[in-house]
C-alpha cells in the first residue's frame, strides 16, 4: 500500500510540475543544440582561417608541381624511346648489310671483287682503264 501511495504522490508531483519539467527539457535541448552549433562554428572558423587556407594552397602547389614534373619525365622518356628505337632499327639494317658482306666475302667471287675494287688489281691478260673527268680538276 505504501508503494501505491508513493507512486500516487510522485504522479501528483509530476502532474503539478509538468510545465517545469518541460521547461527544463526544452532548456537542456536548446543548450545541447547550441553547444553542437558552437562546435561546428569553431570547426568552420578553424577550417576557413588564413593559416589553413595558406597551408592547403601550398599542398596544392606542390601536388601540381609533382604532377607536372611527372608529365615532363614521361615526355622526355617517350622521346628517348623513339630515338632508341630508330637507332636500333638503323643498327639492325647495318647488321644485315654486314652479314651479307661477310657471306659475299666467304666466296671466291666476293674476295676477287673486293681485291679488284680496293687495290685496282687485274687478272693476267686484263687491262685496267681509268677514266679521268677533266672538269672536276
Amino acid at each position: 500500500m505504501i508503494i501505491i501511495a508513493v507512486f500516487a504522490a510522485l504522479f501528483v508531483f509530476l502532474w503539478n510540475n509538468i510545465a517545469v519539467l518541460l521547461k527544463i527539457y526544452y532548456d537542456y535541448s536548446i543548450y545541447f543544440y547550441m553547444r553542437e552549433f558552437q562546435k561546428k562554428q569553431r570547426v568552420k572558423k578553424i577550417m576557413y582561417s588564413p593559416f589553413v587556407i595558406f597551408a592547403l594552397l601550398i599542398v596544392a602547389f606542390f601536388t601540381v608541381k609533382g604532377a607536372w614534373n611527372a608529365y615532363l619525365k614521361v615526355d622526355i622518356s617517350s622521346e628517348a624511346l623513339s630515338r632508341t628505337e630508330a637507332k636500333s632499327k638503323s643498327l639492325k639494317t647495318q647488321e644485315s648489310f654486314l652479314k651479307d658482306q661477310i657471306k659475299l666475302l666467304n666466296t671466291d667471287e666476293g674476295i676477287e671483287a673486293e681485291i679488284r675494287e680496293k687495290f685496282r688489281a687485274v687478272k693476267p691478260g686484263e687491262e685496267l682503264n681509268v677514266i679521268v673527268d677533266e672538269t672536276k680538276r
